[in-house]
């Protein structure tokens, strides 16, 4: 473990520990917002987060054989979109919803930070024959029975399907045609999920509204914010599984237009903003 500016034995680290396991200890969390500055915390969070996520390698690795997906039926992934990945800003009303694309046999869901573009065929859902067919006469997919192209939740949480009076935004514009030469895939390790989804959640508890992650492979000044990689890879393992790598690759050379995605083996793909820094203080590296 580091030693970090404040002491040897460091209090901050022993009230960390404690929230991480227990993110309801007020006690600890009262004892660190009234005796430190955000930068403090900001700066000591990173150092704890490093020593924390290489000591719970071990203990996914024991649990790696536990996991089930999350989401198992049609209407369990709408929801999850809904709630998780679609925009709730009220003056962007197309991208609150989830877009049924109709033409192309897709899924779509935005909130201009994170997009996820989901094949119809490809669905990982248990009730993907009773909710999705193949017209005879076309060769794409459509959603059986919801006729209109997006989806909503009302005041009860169910599922109202309404044609989208907004045009939906150019999606596939986002994505560039793919060339494996150009643009070099790199990876999370997927023991570290969870531990990440921890120090996130700490860093929230302490009203740190920006933690900044950095990827041995990210060019420049780019950085993820890691309340969007998390968001990312919640979504990732319930689609895919909790131990599955988050490959990622960078989709332009232009710092301030670079956008990291994953495309697994053709089938679904999924994309995050990064940010744009200007110096490397207080940044957690994920090079472990």
């Amino acid at each position: 473990m580091e030693t970090t500016i404040l002491t040897t034995v460091n209090p901050i680290f022993e009230a960390f520990e404690k929230l991480s396991k227990s993110l309801g200890d007020r006690k600890s969390l009262d004892y660190l917002m009234e005796n430190y500055d955000q930068e403090t915390l900001k700066k000591e969070l990173v150092y704890f987060s490093k020593s924390y996520l290489i000591s719970t390698v071990q203990s996914e690795i024991e649990s790696m054989n536990k996991y089930k997906r999350k989401l198992s039926t049609f209407e369990d992934l709408v929801k999850y979109l809904l709630k998780n990945i679609c925009s709730k800003d009220q003056l962007r009303p197309a991208m609150c919803k989830v877009y049924n694309d109709q033409k192309n046999g897709n899924l779509v869901a935005t909130d201009a930070h994170i997009l996820a573009w989901l094949p119809l065929q490809n669905l990982p859902i248990n009730d993907s024959l009773d909710n999705i067919c193949k017209e005879d006469s076309e060769d794409y997919y459509k959603i059986y029975s919801y006729s209109e192209n997006s989806f909503k939740l009302d005041k009860y949480g169910d599922i109202v399907n309404e044609d989208m009076d907004n045009r939906y935004p150019d999606y596939k514009a986002v994505f560039p045609i793919p060339n494996l030469l150009d643009y070099p895939y790199f990876s999370i390790n997927p023991y570290l999920f969870n531990g990440l989804k921890t120090i996130s959640k700490i860093a929230k508890k302490l009203k740190i509204n920006i933690l900044m992650v950095k990827l041995n492979c990210l060019e420049y000044n780019t950085y993820l914010n890691i309340s969007l990689l998390v968001r990312y890879i919640d979504l990732h393992q319930k689609l895919y599984g909790n131990y599955t790598f988050l490959a990622l690759t960078r989709n332009g050379y232009e710092e301030g237009k670079a956008l990291y995605n994953v495309d697994i083996c053709g089938k679904y793909k999924l994309l995050l903003m990064p940010c744009i820094k200007s110096d490397e203080e207080n940044i957690l590296d994920l090079d472990l």
